[in-house]
């Protein structure tokens, strides 16, 4: 899978993680560039809803929920981190506020959510 360098894939955030002590790398970035936006992308013919925080030139983490969960689970961790990372949350297809196709229309398998979140990295 060919995921954007500088990605971190995160499925399900536990604990903390130590971050370098940047002061002013952390001041430059405005109130913006922290503040969580709700966007959505076509993807195949479906709507993917996406949160995504933090400035675009910063490392992202991409945050990947579980089942049978949505993007919403990271409405905390989001704000948290995205003085320092570029933070993109997307709701696989059938959860939370992206498109549900009817079972006949579309394969709910691990492998088609993964086609679906490569052709949106």
């Amino acid at each position: 899978m060919n995921i954007v360098k500088k990605t971190l894939v995160v499925g399900i955030f536990m604990g903390t993680m130590p971050l370098e002590s940047d002061a002013q790398f952390t001041a430059s970035r405005s109130r913006s560039e922290t503040q969580t936006m709700h966007k959505t992308v076509q993807i195949d013919g479906l709507d993917i809803f996406y949160r995504e925080a933090g400035p675009k030139d910063a490392p992202t983490i991409l945050l990947l929920h579980g089942f049978p969960t949505f993007s919403h689970m990271f409405r905390n961790l989001i704000p948290a981190l995205s003085d320092r990372f570029h933070m993109v949350a997307p709701d696989y297809p059938g959860y939370g506020n992206s498109s549900m196709p009817a079972i006949g229309e579309f394969e709910y398998s691990f492998d088609r959510f993964a086609e679906i979140i490569e052709k949106f990295t």
